[in-house]
């Protein structure tokens, strides 16, 4: 078939369909060939393995004069993007020694290019990369700047692509290759045979390397971890190493997203703080994550003095309940992260007002049966990571779901404790608004202004609009 040449090459690509012309003569070894000719293609589809989609619309001409390969012109459509290329690559060490820099390098230009890497990336694709080193040894560089999109940091090995069957081609074909088996260089993987294993079938005979190739992550670009974490990131890396062994290097920021971490679900970046992910060529795919976090939950308890089984405890009168918040700051990788021991240093708590770190543990642990020294125990937060990512579409700091208690209800006691929504919009790091919404029984919404003057001392002013408005100056102090 006529570009069955490039199978001889690289088990990375497929032709599916399309026209093409291809007169080449090769010979020499697989590490130093000699190679003249020319290939032509028209309205070509070429699957790559590392690709979910096919490249189509392949249209352009190479011709291979010996020791150098010159593209006049190659454009091709990738999703909904473009894809051109021109210029020269040296064939083989001679052709890269007779030109030292006096040839046009190749050059590929991106355009909105829909890049669907299973397992590593799915978005948008710019910029202009370079083809150096030689056609059995491609060097990448360059800038290419990816946008609306999804980085998937994720461990493990991406999404396998099918073996694609079936080619429809109108071809006109001469490839003579001279003793190229005959040739074969000793220090080079030998061509694939029947009785090649599936590992060295796995390894590409071309291996493509990266050398300063600048990543620009753009616009719209979250970094993700499946079940894990998901920002909204911006900034630059630099990429080396290979496709099957990445090698970043730079910081990114993070901009806003949430985090679940074992201890505990729903955090969110604090961003009034910085926040990074470092990735260098040792920790690859695995970044050094410098996080400062957020959440918020609801502490519910007997009134401070009161003693367990008492009146005071289980009176609905008594009972009370405060907003508590964790902070959690994060250095370590991710990987780290994810398998987290409460004990490790990867993770410090704190929270406002002030809890010791079981106490912050407890209450993050999602279960009414803890207690923090009160008969009434503690609620947690279901699902916060989801409404986390809810509150920052509509524009808000926090959304929770948590007790409340209606004293005026006949009904309810401390057995039955009612939920509310409350939606937080923080004006500053001291000044919030919010509104309470009452999700079990049958209550007005009430809307609040806090104002935090000091760790222990909190100023509310709480209204439903209905004509029943309060105000309290609140200071606690733990002994």
């Amino acid at each position: 078939e006529a570009l069955q040449l490039i199978n001889a090459f690289t088990d990375q690509v497929t032709w599916q369909e399309g026209m093409s012309q291809i007169d080449i003569s090769v010979r020499g070894t697989l590490a130093d060939p000699f190679v003249e000719g020319d290939l032509i293609v028209s309205d070509g589809v070429l699957q790559v393995a590392a690709l979910a989609e096919p490249i189509v619309a392949l249209n352009g001409r190479v011709d291979f004069n010996m020791s150098l390969l010159e593209v006049p012109e190659f454009t091709a459509q990738v999703g909904s993007g473009t894809a051109s290329a021109s210029g020269q690559l040296p064939i083989n060490s001679r052709g890269a020694f007779s030109q030292r820099g006096n040839f046009q390098p190749l050059t590929v230009q991106l355009n909105q290019v829909d890049l669907d890497v299973p397992g590593l990336y799915q978005g948008k694709v710019d910029g202009e990369i370079l083809v150096g080193g030689i056609l059995t040894r491609p060097l990448v560089e360059g800038q290419i700047s990816v946008s609306q999109g999804n980085v998937d940091l994720s461990p493990g090995e991406g999404g396998s692509q099918e073996e694609t069957t079936g080619s429809t081609e109108t071809t006109s074909t001469r490839v003579d290759i001279e003793g190229l088996e005959a040739f074969q260089d000793p220090l080079l993987d030998p061509l694939p045979t029947a009785n090649t294993s599936d590992q060295e079938r796995e390894e590409p005979l071309i291996p493509l390397r990266f050398g300063e190739l600048d990543l620009v992550v753009g616009e719209g670009i979250t970094v993700g971890w499946e079940n894990f974490f998901s920002f909204v990131a911006r900034g630059e890396l630099m990429i080396g190493g290979s496709l099957r062994n990445l090698q970043p290097n730079g910081t990114i920021s993070l901009i806003r997203g949430g985090i679940d971490l074992p201890i505990g679900s729903g955090f969110r970046l604090d961003r009034a703080e910085p926040n990074t992910a470092t990735f260098d060529p040792e920790g690859g795919l695995d970044p050094l994550l410098d996080l400062q976090l957020l959440t918020r939950v609801t502490e519910v308890g007997a009134t401070p003095g009161s003693q367990p089984g008492s009146q005071e405890a289980t009176d609905p009168a008594f009972v009370t309940s405060q907003t508590i918040e964790i902070r959690a700051s994060v250095q370590g990788r991710a990987s780290e992260l994810s398998e987290l021991d409460p004990q490790s240093n990867v993770v410090s708590l704190s929270s406002l007002p002030a809890r010791d770190e079981g106490e912050i543990i407890a209450l993050l642990a999602t279960t009414t049966a803890a207690s923090i020294g009160t008969g009434a125990g503690l609620a947690g937060t279901a699902s916060q990571g989801v409404l986390n990512t809810l509150g920052e579409a509509v524009g808000l700091d926090d959304i929770r779901i948590g007790p409340t208690f209606q004293v005026e209800s006949e009904a309810l006691s401390v057995q039955n404790v009612g939920l509310e929504a409350e939606l937080v919009k923080d004006l500053t790091r001291s000044i919030s608004v919010s509104s309470s919404v009452p999700l079990t029984e049958p209550q007005p919404t009430r809307y609040s202004a806090r104002y935090r003057l000091s760790p222990h001392t909190l100023l509310r002013i709480t209204t439903d609009l209905e004509g029943n408005n309060s105000g309290a100056l609140d200071y606690r102090i733990r002994f």
